[in-house]
């Protein structure tokens, strides 16, 4: 027995590494003049992630022509970079759109700063900013867009060389307020006050057809794709899309939001359902009506088919639910149909 579940461990190794995945967004923003690097333009997950994503696709950005990233040009990159295991690496997405940046889109450089410390060098106000933006809505800087209001640029341009700088935000949404305290030593250098309009890029799912309500989407009815968002927008994960239905009708190319679909219905009103009724522990399952519609993590009154008497269960799954017994019944009431 050892010998075989060693043979399988040997057999299974392989796959016990984590594989690489590049996926090439479809859009992504540059800086004429400065390098452009994989991690700008697709979104990369694995082991070695953070290297990959520091490998430079051109000196460039702006020297790519048309502006458009594909797989090849990603493959000519991994190839000439050293310690890249192409056999590891899943290249996905048909290519990606390059645009030149605006004053709206958040500085590259920012991507590993700290909102609060002592700035090493050449920094401004704006960069502590933006990062304590990435960090308050959990986003990385290159998935961030921060406007600020016109008001706000002296502060934003304050140099902070040296400087203790506190950056936090006084309040979350498309539109965040933020307080900034420099310090030099023990002493209060300057304060003041920002306004930042804010988008976070987002995954979503987006619907590939018209969607009626009530209807079930399923993966043939929606496309994955990557939005600019408020912060306030909760968009539903594709998890959460594939196999709801639809609260409401959905437009062909409109992004799927968390409250336009809710779980589908697995129990209906005067179905034998299986119910595990716990008594500390001891569970006993047995087999009750439902008495009214009901979707996973929904509790709803049942019907013992012996007793006839009512009680509630927190429904688990299709023709499945689970109840606590209370008011002191005991293991043998329960089995013989006396739920709580």
């Amino acid at each position: 027995m050892r010998r075989i579940l060693f043979l399988i461990l040997i057999l299974l190794s392989p796959v016990a590494h984590a594989q690489e995945r590049v996926t090439l967004r479809p859009a992504a923003s540059f800086v004429p003049g400065t390098p452009l690097m994989l991690g700008d333009v697709a979104h990369i997950t694995g082991d070695n992630a953070e290297m990959l994503g520091a490998i430079e696709l051109t000196a460039d950005a702006a020297s790519i022509t048309p502006p458009l990233v594909d797989v090849a040009l990603v493959r000519d990159a991994l190839k000439k970079a050293k310690g890249v295991n192409l056999g590891r690496l899943t290249i996905s997405g048909a290519s990606c759109a390059l645009h030149e940046q605006t004053h709206a889109d958040a500085p590259l450089d920012a991507a590993h700063v700290d909102p609060q410390g002592v700035s090493s060098g050449g920094e401004t106000v704006r960069s502590r900013a933006l990062a304590c933006l990435a960090q308050t809505f959990s986003v990385a800087i290159h998935d961030l867009r921060a406007t600020f209001a016109a008001e706000d640029s002296p502060l934003l341009a304050f140099p902070i060389a040296g400087l203790t700088v506190v950056v936090q935000p006084l309040g979350t949404g498309e539109m965040t307020p933020l307080s900034v305290r420099l310090f030099r030593g023990n002493q209060l250098v300057r304060t003041g006050s920002l306004r930042a309009t804010v988008l976070v890029r987002r995954e979503v799912a987006i619907a590939k057809v018209a969607v009626s309500r009530g209807r079930t989407l399923d993966a043939d009815s929606i496309t994955l794709g990557e939005q600019w968002l408020t912060p306030v927008q909760s968009p539903a994960t594709p998890t959460q899309a594939i196999g709801a239905e639809a609260r409401t009708t959905l437009r062909a190319g409109a992004v799927i939001m968390a409250g336009d679909v809710e779980p589908p219905q697995v129990i209906a009103r005067g179905d034998i359902a299986s119910v595990d009724c716990i008594a500390g522990s001891i569970v006993l399952r047995a087999q009750a009506r439902a008495l009214e519609n009901a979707r996973t993590g929904q509790v709803i009154r049942f019907q013992s088919l012996t007793g006839k008497r009512e009680f509630r269960a927190r429904v688990s799954g299709p023709g499945h639910a689970v109840a606590l017994a209370g008011g002191g019944a005991s293991p043998h009431a329960l089995d013989a149909g006396g739920l709580p």
